[in-house]
């Protein structure tokens, strides 16, 4: 498959690129009736509603061309779509909430427990009231990523699956073989060793680090992997068990035993895009980064993530989700551009820009995306049991839970502490401790 393979952008959900890419944007466009060739003023009387995002340059026309679809559908409501850079956008929307100048709509990734916050809008008697169907609507991870305790308080923007995406040129050109489906973590390493050679100044693969099993790939689901409750509230019993400690120890062993993957300074001496340099033979390949793919020299593919010998093939998916402000004096009009943008039609518009791979099975349907060479594979994905990602079951995640794990990796690594059990258990009774007390005290 060439690198001139179409589609969308970005590893979205990793803090640091997103904080980077981020802050060199700042813009604010308002989308009014009319907006899309028409040149006159927008109407006074128009409902005007506010739509805020953190994203980058490359995804801004995603935006705006949805909104300005919507409004000529809707000429009677103005959206003002505005951009806000990635660093610090959660705090500004609760320091905005607190002030209530809250936006009406905005996006962003809040684990499912954020609900109980209850400044995101149930939605629920509004999907009722329009009869939709969410299940039927939407991919289960979509709808799973909106859902607490039964209710839903958003709508998904995007349905995105990983898998591990390879540089089939250095492959061919090191003679090593291929992968195929239903390859093991046997064969990944074994391919990863093949593929690092010091004087070429090639690596294996650039998936490793805490983040293996935490976002973007199933290595977690696959190896039996666990760091926290589906409900968020328990780490001890999960993250320190025996099979836990062993895919740590499978991931550490990446760098520290078989140097196959460079670190974090190594990697970015190969570029933006690393993989791009052609000097990788693996990374992580998702629907939020596909357009990078589009600019390589060299003949790329994808496969699902390998499994243990005998074991079960999972997905790993996720969906940024759309949410509501409780305190928005526009919420019927809101409602509106939810179901627009999330919807078939909507979300089509963002799929033929570029920018994300679809929520709604519809579209893939109506793209024929369901056939194509590259994002069939995806929807192969989307066919296979996942779960929600790891890292999205409580909103202390970043406070109580990944602080702790990570620091694993500076333990083992940095300070070349031992035996990894000991650090696993002390992290994890760490970020227990921390849960209790922050949800005790929320």
């Amino acid at each position: 498959m060439n690198g001139s393979a179409q589609q969308s952008r970005r590893d979205f959900l990793r803090l640091g690129a997103l904080a980077g890419a981020g802050s060199l944007l700042a813009a604010c466009a308002a989308v009014a009736p009319g907006a899309a060739g028409d040149e006159g003023a927008p109407d006074a009387a128009a409902t005007t509603i506010s739509w805020w995002n953190p994203d980058v340059l490359d995804w801004q026309p995603a935006y705006i061309d949805m909104a300005a679809a919507f409004t000529d559908q809707n000429p009677d409501i103005q959206v003002e779509v505005q951009d806000v850079p990635e660093g610090g956008f959660a705090e500004k929307i609760l320091a905005m909430i607190a002030g209530d100048t809250g936006p009406d709509v905005w996006v962003f990734y809040y684990a499912t427990d954020f609900a109980r916050r209850g400044f995101t809008e149930d939605i629920t008697p509004m999907l009722e009231a329009d009869a939709i169907q969410a299940e039927e609507m939407w991919f289960p991870i979509c709808l799973e990523r909106a859902t607490y305790e039964g209710r839903m308080y958003s709508t998904p923007r995007d349905g995105v699956w990983g898998m591990v995406g390879y540089n089939a040129s250095l492959f061919e050109e090191m003679g090593v073989p291929l992968p195929v489906e239903g390859w093991t973590i046997d064969d990944y390493l074994a391919a990863c060793i093949a593929l690092t050679d010091e004087e070429m100044g090639t690596w294996g693969t650039l998936i490793s680090g805490p983040g293996t099993l935490l976002w973007d790939q199933a290595f977690c689901w696959n190896m039996g992997f666990e760091i926290v409750s589906e409900n968020g509230r328990q780490v001890q019993g999960l993250l320190d068990t025996p099979t836990s400690i062993e895919a740590i120890q499978w991931v550490l062993d990446l760098e520290v035993e078989h140097g196959v993957a460079p670190s974090g300074a190594q990697s970015e001496a190969l570029g933006p895009f690393a993989f791009g340099s052609g000097k990788v033979g693996m990374f992580q390949a998702s629907g939020w980064n596909l357009v990078d793919l589009k600019e390589v020299p060299f003949e790329w593919d994808m496969v699902s993530v390998p499994i243990r010998e005998g074991g079960e093939s999972f997905a790993w998916g996720d969906s940024v989700q759309y949410y509501m402000w409780t305190g928005s004096q526009e919420k019927e009009a809101s409602w509106e551009l939810m179901k627009y943008i999330s919807g078939v039609e909507g979300s089509q518009i963002a799929a033929e820009v570029g920018a994300w791979t679809p929520p709604t099975p519809q579209t893939w349907l109506n793209l024929g995306w369901d056939q194509d060479p590259v994002l069939s594979k995806f929807w192969q994905q989307a066919q296979l049991p996942t779960k929600v990602p790891n890292y999205l079951r409580t909103e202390f995640h970043w406070d109580c839970v990944h602080p702790q794990f990570a620091g694993i990796w500076t333990r083992y690594i940095e300070n070349n502490e031992r035996p990894l059990e000991t650090l696993v258990q002390e992290a994890a009774a760490e970020a227990q401790s921390c849960l209790d007390k922050s949800y005790a005290a929320s």
